[in-house]
C-alpha cells in the first residue's frame, strides 16, 4: 500500500480535496485527508491528504501502537481472509499479553474491533493470537464440554459453566451441537453470560449400575477389573468426572477483576479511549 500524504492548499476544503485526489489519482471514497489551517482572509486552507488504509492496515498500526504503549516487544503479523482479519503476536513472555484465562489477550482484541468497526461495509472481524492460544483454549474447552456432556448424561441434571467470552462460548456450542443427549443455551448478559448443558427433553438419570460395559467382561484371569473398586462415592468413575481447571462447573458469585504487573489493563484502556476520542468513534 503506498502511505504518501501530501500537503494541498486552496481556496476551499472542497477545492484542496479535489486537487489533492486529482495529484494520487485517488477517487474520493479512497481518500483520507486532515484539514491543516482553515482559510481566511488572504489565506488558503491547506490540508494533508493520501489513501486511506485498509482495516488490516489500520489495526496492525493500532496494535503496535498500543503494545509500545503498553510496554510490550512484540513483533506483529497480520494475516487477512475473506471474513477475518488474524493478528499474531510473537515475542518473550507471553503469558503477560494472554492475562488469566486470555483476559488481557481478549481485552486487546475487543479495543482493535472498536477501533475499526467504522471501517465502510466491509468490517472484517479482528482476531489477535499468541502461542497459538486460541487453539489450546479452545481444545481445553471441547475436552470439558465433552465431560460434562456424560455428566448430564448420567445425572439428566443441567450443568452451568462460568461467566464466558463469545468465543468460548461458541467453542462449547459448537462441540456439543450434534450430541443426542444435551442441548446447549446461553444465559445472563454480558459480561456475566455463560453456557448451561441442559439434558434433553426425556433424557433419565442412568443408575450407577448402568454405566458403560467392559470390554472383556467384568473378569479377566479370574480378577475382577482393577477399576471396579475406584468407584467415586458419587457413583461417577474418576477418570469421567476429571475436569480442566481452566473452566469450572458453577459460575463465580463475584467476578473479581484480574491485576497485572504494570497496569496492562490500565493501559489498555488508556491506548482505546485516547484513540476512540481522536477518531471521535461512537
Amino acid at each position: 500500500m503506498n502511505n504518501e500524504k501530501i500537503e494541498v492548499s486552496a481556496k476551499s476544503v472542497e477545492a484542496a480535496v479535489k486537487k489533492g485526489l486529482e495529484k494520487l489519482g485517488l477517487a474520493k471514497e479512497e481518500a483520507e485527508w486532515e484539514i491543516l489551517q482553515e482559510a481566511g482572509f488572504l489565506r488558503h486552507c491547506k490540508i494533508l491528504i493520501g489513501k486511506k488504509p485498509s482495516q488490516s492496515d489500520l489495526a496492525r498500526d493500532y496494535a503496535e501502537k498500543m503494545l509500545e504503549l503498553m510496554g510490550f516487544d512484540y513483533a506483529v503479523e497480520t494475516t487477512e481472509t475473506e471474513s477475518e482479519i488474524l493478528i499474531q503476536l510473537t515475542g518473550v513472555n507471553a503469558g503477560d499479553i494472554i492475562g488469566r484465562r486470555g483476559d488481557v489477550l481478549d481485552a486487546f482484541q475487543y479495543m482493535l474491533n472498536v477501533l475499526t468497526k467504522n471501517f465502510d461495509d466491509d468490517f472484517k472481524r479482528v482476531t489477535v493470537d499468541t502461542e497459538n492460544y486460541r487453539a489450546k483454549r479452545a481444545e481445553t474447552l471441547e475436552k470439558l464440554a465433552r465431560n460434562l456432556e456424560k455428566k448430564v448424561r448420567r445425572t439428566a441434571k443441567p450443568v452451568r459453566l462460568e461467566y464466558m467470552n463469545p468465543f468460548e462460548r461458541r467453542t462449547i456450542h459448537t462441540a456439543l451441537q450434534d450430541s443426542p443427549f444435551v442441548d446447549t443455551a446461553s444465559e445472563g448478559d454480558e459480561p456475566r453470560r455463560y453456557v448451561v448443558i441442559k439434558p434433553k427433553a426425556g433424557l433419565k438419570p442412568r443408575p450407577d449400575g448402568e454405566r458403560r460395559s467392559f470390554r472383556g467382561g467384568d473378569k479377566k484371569d479370574g480378577r475382577k477389573r482393577r477399576n471396579e473398586n475406584r468407584t467415586r462415592r458419587d457413583g461417577f468413575d474418576d477418570a469421567e468426572e476429571t475436569e480442566p481447571s481452566a473452566a469450572r462447573t458453577e459460575p463465580e458469585e463475584e467476578k473479581k477483576e484480574p491485576t497485572y504487573d504494570g497496569g496492562v489493563m490500565k493501559k489498555l484502556n488508556f491506548v482505546y479511549r485516547s484513540e476512540k476520542k481522536r477518531r471521535r468513534l461512537k
